[in-house]
C-alpha cells in the first residue's frame, strides 16, 4: 500500500496522501503524519462521511494549524467499499486525471485493499489466533504517534470488560506507565480484575490487556 501510495502521490504531486478504513489510518505519507492530530481526525473522518454517498470528493479545505487562512484541495476517492484514498494538494490535475490515475496505480491491489477492509475492527488478519486470556491489544509507534489498536480481541464469553473499557484500560496504562519506557523497557500493571504488560522495542510500544488469572512472571 505504501509504495502505491508513493506513486499516486507522484501524480497528484503532493506530499500530503493516506489511506484510511472506515475512517482510520492506514497508510500515510510522513508528511500527512506530520499534520496535527485535530487535523489528521478531522480530515479522515470528512473524507470517510463524504465517499459513504458518493466515488470521489475534491473540496476546498482550511487547516486549523498548518493552513487556517489559505485552502488545500482534498480529494478523496473510495477505492473499495470501505477503503479511501486521500490527499492534499493544489489545483493541478483535474478530477477527471485523478480518477484515471488512482484506477491505474490501485487496480494491482485490488484484491489486497478488500482484504484488508475485512480485517476491521481488529486491524489484523481472522485467521491469527491469539491466546484467550488476551483481551486487548495496543500498538503506539513513538515516533510516528500513531496508535494502532485492537480493543475486541477476545472472544471469551466470559469476559465482563466492554471493548471501550478495554480501549480506555491500555490508553491510561500507556499514558501513566507505559509511554514513558525506553528502549528494552517493561511496565506491568496488576489489578483484581485485569493485567497490563508494555514492552518498546526502539520506536515501537505494544501494550496488552490479559485477564486477570494470567501470572505476572508469563506475561512477558
Amino acid at each position: 500500500m505504501s509504495n502505491c501510495l508513493d506513486n499516486w502521490m507522484d501524480v497528484m504531486e503532493s506530499a500530503y496522501g493516506c489511506v484510511s478504513i472506515h475512517g482510520r489510518l492506514t497508510v500515510a505519507t510522513q508528511s500527512w503524519w506530520e499534520l496535527s492530530p485535530v487535523e489528521k481526525r478531522l480530515l479522515s473522518l470528512l473524507s470517510a462521511a463524504s465517499t459513504a454517498h458518493c466515488t470521489g470528493i475534491d473540496i476546498p479545505v482550511f487547516l486549523p494549524t498548518k493552513s487556517p487562512t489559505v485552502p488545500f484541495r482534498l480529494v478523496s476517492l473510495r477505492l473499495v467499499d470501505g477503503v479511501d484514498v486521500a490527499a492534499l494538494c493544489g489545483p493541478n490535475p483535474s478530477l477527471g486525471d485523478v480518477e484515471h490515475s488512482a484506477l491505474q496505480v490501485w487496480r494491482p491491489l485490488i484484491n489486497t485493499l478488500r482484504t484488508a477492509e475485512k480485517t476491521y475492527p481488529r486491524n489484523f488478519p481472522l485467521s491469527m489466533v491469539l491466546d484467550s486470556n488476551i483481551l486487548g491489544v495496543l500498538l503506539v509507534h513513538i515516533k510516528l504517534g500513531k496508535f494502532m489498536i485492537s480493543r475486541n480481541v477476545s472472544k471469551k464469553e466470559s469476559c465482563s470488560i466492554s471493548g471501550t473499557h478495554r480501549l480506555n484500560i491500555l490508553r491510561t496504562f500507556y499514558n501513566e506507565s507505559a509511554g514513558a519506557l525506553a528502549n528494552e523497557e517493561e511496565s506491568y500493571w496488576c489489578s483484581e480484575y485485569h493485567k497490563c504488560h508494555g514492552l518498546r522495542l526502539a520506536h515501537n510500544l505494544i501494550c496488552v490487556l490479559y485477564s486477570a488469572s494470567v501470572p505476572s512472571h508469563t506475561m512477558r
